[in-house]
């Protein structure tokens, strides 16, 4: 009984007090499996891509228009080149990702101060690779830490876990290589920020013309690279009461995405097309119909697309959108009835054009004769021989015909001719003496 009692005390000292060795060796078997597990998930086939966040998985086949939920779901996602995204918990931001050739956040290097929670921080620039440090371009998963002094001096505590975040680190970037995706953190307490998104679609009409096709769905990206955005103006008045419709292509560039996101309301798209919509209202309201519409072609068209450009960065200055260019694709009267009238208009134009030059091409022989005449009045006797000797000449090729030429009535040199070329002549030779003058009936050489 004895040797039971002792036994039976042994076990519940045991339990009560649990061996620290155990417990470590059992914290140390769960994450090494942990860590197996998740370097081999990004080998099985479609396992990341179930987890990568869409933000618009919720929206109905066909839909254009926001009648759904955004979704933040994923605990990865995608980066194509010349985007950045930003995470965020629980609406606070975290950082920001971006994957751009040649480009670099501004406080990504040594010679500045900025800290991620300043916004100049993630302002995009050009990466300097001629200088002295050799600059690299942002990586969407840059090393836990800046440098090792910066970590000594500021984030001292972090060498009390490194091993567990450089281990993590390695993680993410074979996930990386492997699949293209990018951890973003445990969701629902870490994910991407999605906001609505309004554009405009490229379409063909059911009679083959070109067209735009509004859209509103749900975006988690913003193009730090050059983008193209365009932009109808439904309606825009000019200076005589006319209203004309404008499609025009915006290229544009985001420099400075947290100002983007968080200088403005969700929807910096709306702001972008309400920008350019004022802007070329204010073009066209001190403008005549026609000259709006010879806007669309050359020289017109770079001006139009200058003033919208100008006016509309300078609305936009505070939300780090800069528009490169604005291309002009179409301008027309929002009225069918007008261009109908401005097409007569102008077919009658060109056939008063035509007109004045068939008359004037028509006249050209008449000129030309009357100056003959003018300058050798003779010409007229000439001329009526010629049409009598040829006449003759006709004539005498048949057997047994002759002609007589002879001055009789209605010949070229009846005396009604003869008088005609005298007049003619007293008139050319009063011509030749009379004395020169300055236009004004003075002659040349008196003294005014």
């Amino acid at each position: 009984m004895e040797l039971i009692q002792n036994l039976g005390d042994s076990l519940v000292s045991l339990l009560e007090v649990p061996s620290i060795t155990i417990v470590l060796w059992w914290m140390l078997e769960i994450l090494l499996v942990f860590y197996v597990f998740i370097f081999l998930l990004p080998l099985w086939p479609g396992a990341i891509d179930s987890l990568v966040n869409n933000p618009n998985r919720k929206r109905p086949d066909g839909e254009n228009n926001l009648t759904y939920d955004k979704s933040t779901f994923g605990y990865f996602t995608y980066l194509t080149p010349g985007r950045a995204k930003h995470i965020e918990s629980g609406g606070r931001f975290i950082r920001s990702i971006m994957h751009y050739a040649k480009r670099r956040w501004n406080g990504d290097t040594d010679s500045n101060n900025l800290t991620q929670r300043d916004p100049e921080f993630w302002r995009v620039v050009f990466t300097d690779v001629k200088a002295a440090l050799r600059e690299k371009d942002s990586h969407p998963l840059p090393f836990p830490i800046k440098n090792v002094k910066d970590a000594w001096d500021n984030h001292s505590w972090w060498f009390l876990y490194s091993p567990f975040s450089i281990v993590w680190w390695i993680w993410k970037r074979w996930v990386y290589i492997l699949t293209g995706a990018i951890f973003t953190g445990p969701w629902p307490w870490r994910y991407v920020r999605v906001y609505p998104h309004e554009h405009f679609k490229r379409v063909t009409t059911e009679q083959g013309e070109p067209d735009l096709e509004r859209i509103r769905n749900y975006s988690d990206h913003y193009r730090v690279a050059e983008f193209q955005f365009p932009v109808k103006v439904p309606s825009a008045d000019t200076s005589n009461f006319f209203s004309v419709r404008l499609t025009l292509n915006i290229v544009a560039q985001v420099v400075a995405p947290y100002d983007t996101a968080y200088n403005t309301d969700d929807e910096w798209s709306s702001r972008l097309i309400s920008s350019v919509t004022s802007a070329a209202n204010n073009f066209t309201r001190s403008r005549v119909l026609k000259e709006v519409l010879a806007a669309k072609d050359g020289g017109g068209a770079a001006v139009l697309g200058e003033t919208i450009r100008d006016a509309a960065n300078t609305a936009m200055e505070n939300i780090g959108i800069v528009i490169l260019r604005v291309e002009v694709l179409d301008i027309s009267p929002t009225d069918s009835s007008v261009s109908s009238r401005l097409a007569d208009e102008a077919f009658a134009e060109v056939e008063m054009r035509a007109a004045q030059l068939r008359a004037k091409g028509n006249a050209a022989p008449l000129y030309e004769q009357g100056a003959a005449l003018a300058a050798n009045p003779e010409a007229m006797i000439s001329v009526g021989f010629e049409a009598m000797v040829r006449t003759a000449a006709e004539n005498a090729k048949q057997p047994g015909n002759f002609t007589i030429l002879g001055g009789g009535k209605g010949s070229a040199i009846d005396p009604k001719t003869i008088a005609l070329i005298h007049e003619l002549r007293k008139l050319k030779q009063e011509g030749n003496s009379a004395p020169a003058t300055d236009g004004q009936g003075n002659k040349k050489g008196d003294n005014i």
